[in-house]
């Protein structure tokens, strides 16, 4: 609702050591100015998975970070 569209993930790298799994990528995105135009925004993100008893792969952090 807000305008914001146009969202791209990249995937840089994917490190595991044993039941923890660290995620590194960019993103960018499509945002709304006030002048009435877009612009685009981008940056890096981190996630940390962690696998559970059960054996499935859950989001335990996540850190997002503008290049700007």
């Amino acid at each position: 609702d807000a305008g914001v569209h146009g969202l791209d993930l990249g995937l840089i790298a994917v490190d595991m050591v044993g039941d923890t799994m660290v995620e590194t990528g960019t993103w960018k995105v499509i945002v709304p100015t006030q002048e009435g135009g877009e612009a685009e925004l981008s940056g890096k993100a981190l996630v940390i998975w962690k696998k559970g008893a059960d054996g499935v792969w859950r989001m335990s952090q996540d850190m997002w970070n503008s290049n700007e």
